[in-house]
């Protein structure tokens, strides 16, 4: 017979797992910032693999895969949310909105 719970029996909050690439995401806005806001996909890859230790093809098509994911997403970070420049399919990326970096430097 199963019991009825009582009162002290808890229930756990779930709480969403942060995605393993939100870092790289961040990274890539400080990058396009750095760049003055908007720049060639191949120069802000270089620029942040110059800050982590990712094999440079891994890292290429992880940028790459996030940008498209979060500019299609319109997910807004760090006050800004990623776009082509030219339109779907440029290579031109940028950042739009007033870029505010709450990380310690």
């Amino acid at each position: 017979m199963a019991s009825a719970p009582n009162s002290t029996t808890r229930r756990r909050k779930v709480v969403a797992a942060p995605s393993p690439y939100a870092w790289l995401a961040e990274e890539l806005r400080r990058a396009l910032a750095r760049l003055g806001g908007e720049a060639h996909r191949d120069l802000v890859i270089g620029e942040v693999a110059m800050t982590t230790a990712r094999p440079r093809p891994v890292l290429r098509e992880d940028l790459i895969e996030i940008f498209e994911q979060e500019a299609a997403r319109g997910t807004r970070a760090l006050g800004v949310q990623l776009a082509h420049r030219f339109g779907p399919g440029s290579h031109r990326w940028q950042i739009c909105g007033e870029f505010s970096d709450q990380s310690p430097a």
